[in-house]
């Protein structure tokens, strides 16, 4: 499903990027709500745009609910503060008469103050010996000449362990992957904030 894709249900959930996407579909088809759409925006800096396009196009006024749900990375607090300011943007490109629907915004790791989707991934795997390994190999890599810190250090550590895992022929080593591949257990209390909003978004 692309990300620019219309709005052709009731309830629309608007990811950060794809591999998010792909994570919030698997689980709302898990739960059974098949009526939620999920999208993404390409990119947290481009929501702003997704929302004023979303605001000014025919599908929006039938819409009842938006959830919206993007990494916290550094802050929480100033990505809750862009949301409302993508918000507010969007609001100024309504067609007259429409009013804005219901929004649901979830930051993750809830409730968490920083850190991504690949955090709460990995407390779903904090139990499997592998990630000892996978730690191990990290540090002999920083040990023998790798970075003093990777740039992401969650990324890198969830791609760490994707790299062991049996992906198809041609995947890429990102979270949508994993998703694709079955190798997420989505029943895990990890996920429990994200199932819930969206929940929350689909009633």
């Amino acid at each position: 499903m692309a990300g620019d894709r219309a709005i052709e249900l009731h309830h629309l959930i608007v990811a950060e990027g794809r591999d998010d996407q792909i994570l919030i579909e698997a689980l709302a088809k898990r739960e059974g709500l098949t009526h939620v759409q999920v999208t993404h925006c390409q990119g947290r800096d481009n929501l702003g745009n997704k929302l004023a396009a979303y605001a000014a196009s025919p599908g929006f006024v039938d819409l009842i609910s938006l959830g919206i749900v993007l990494d916290a990375e550094k802050s929480a607090a100033a990505t809750g503060a862009m949301v409302e300011a993508a918000i507010v943007k969007a609001k100024a490109m309504l067609v007259p008469a429409t009013t804005w629907p219901r929004t649901t915004v979830h930051v993750v790791p809830d409730p968490e103050p920083q850190g991504m989707m690949e955090d709460v991934c990995l407390a779903t795997l904090a139990d499997r010996p592998v990630m000892g390994c996978v730690d191990t190999y990290l540090s002999c890599c920083h040990d023998h000449g790798g970075q003093a810190a990777p740039p992401n250090p969650s990324k890198a550590r969830f791609q760490a362990w994707l790299a062991t895992q049996p992906l198809g022929s041609g995947k890429p080593y990102f979270l949508g992957s994993a998703v694709e591949c079955d190798l997420l257990d989505l029943s895990h209390a990890a996920f429990g904030a994200l199932r819930a909003f969206i929940r929350e978004v689909a009633r």
